[in-house]
């Protein structure tokens, strides 16, 4: 039995992809994103799902990545977001890798190793329509595609951007950036333009391709967003109890004394702690699920042991099972509500508890 595990419910990933596909139309391609070991999911076993599932395209950070799913023995598209290093353009070769750029090194190098192979190489020019981040900016956009023009062995297929913040869709910032994808899209094949919050919000219709990310695991940018209720949670954190005891009021608890006991109070403690992805700011804030209950985290969440209050619960003891993350009964922790509770969000949660725990797949 072991201490601590994630369970990956891949039917509930299946349920979000067909609410991705649904919300973004019948004509919009969907390029499914598994960067980050899919969000802490698992890249293969959920590569291989949204694969099934009709995916057009897969979405990666890493070019080894790409390694790993063509290794697997996945066929499909697969697209690097986020662009190459130029010594990463042998590997994008090798493997089929369509590439996101927006530098003429990038490009030079692309072009030189699929030449060398033989091939011709996808890529799509990334816009920088108001992120801030990766991109050219549309105004520079027609002298990059002239000074694309002269290569070989790579092939323009659209361009790609990405909303700044699609969970705030009457934003003046929003339109702003929908309208200079417009403008700059209208002398190309394909473009993109579809995040979560973009295709929940029905940003994305009309598309040819669309991104999901995050809404495939269950969640939204922002869980009050438009189509967040149609979303199924895909991970589950459980453990179970390895001590519990009874302590008098006025008995400090964890590192700090951040929590004394104000009564009689038996505390229960659990093999989970910030190297486990737990995080420590979710000391004196985190809930738990123990006897279809929920019961607060108190003191300090320290490296390997959280302890749980659960003073008035009948029969808890050693071996307990404990849902930090997931249903138990008819009670419920989300994780939108424990990202808010620790002060991040539901993307950087998923990847830190799926980086550090072994994996359990549900079908």
């Amino acid at each position: 039995m072991e201490r601590k595990h994630l369970e990956i419910d891949l039917n509930a990933l299946r349920h979000n992809y067909r609410v991705m596909a649904d919300l973004a139309g019948p004509e919009t391609k969907i390029i499914s994103v598994v960067k980050a070991d899919a969000y802490g999911h698992g890249l293969i076993p959920v590569s291989r799902t949204l694969v099934d599932c009709g995916a057009h395209a897969l979405g990666i950070f890493r070019p080894n990545d790409a390694i790993a799913i063509r290794q697997a023995g996945l066929d499909v598209p697969i697209i690097a977001l986020s662009g190459i290093f130029p010594w990463e353009a042998q590997a994008a070769a090798e493997h089929n890798l369509s590439v996101v750029i927006y530098t003429m090194d990038m490009a030079q190098s692309l072009s030189q190793a699929n030449r060398e192979m033989g091939k011709v190489g996808d890529v799509l020019i990334k816009v920088d329509t108001g992120m801030g981040r990766l991109g050219v900016f549309p105004r520079d956009l027609p002298a990059f595609l002239d000074a694309l023009a002269p290569l070989k062995g790579i092939r323009v297929t659209g361009i790609a951007s990405h909303l700044a913040a699609s969970e705030l869709p009457e934003d003046p910032h929003t339109a702003g950036q929908v309208e200079a994808f417009a403008q700059s899209s209208l002398s190309m094949i394909h473009d993109n333009l579809g995040n979560s919050g973009a295709i929940l919000e029905g940003l994305a219709k009309g598309y040819p391709m669309a991104r999901p990310g995050i809404a495939l695991y269950g969640s939204a940018p922002d869980p009050n967003m438009k189509g967040a209720a149609l979303l199924k949670p895909v991970m589950a954190f459980k453990t179970r109890i390895i001590f519990v005891k009874d302590l008098p009021a006025g008995s400090p608890v964890s590192y700090g004394m951040t929590y004394v006991t104000p009564g009689p109070s038996r505390i229960a403690t659990i093999p989970v702690g910030y190297a486990d992805g737990y995080f420590r700011r979710l000391s004196n804030k985190g809930v738990a699920i123990v006897h279809g209950k929920r019961v607060p985290v108190v003191g300090t969440v320290c490296m390997n042991l959280t302890m749980l209050d659960v003073t008035g619960l009948e029969g808890v003891e050693s071996g307990d099972e404990v849902v930090l993350l997931g249903n138990q009964g008819d009670q419920r922790v989300t994780g939108d509500e424990l990202a808010a509770s620790a002060g991040t969000i539901s993307y950087e949660l998923y990847c830190s508890l799926g980086r550090a725990n072994p994996r359990h797949y549900m079908e």
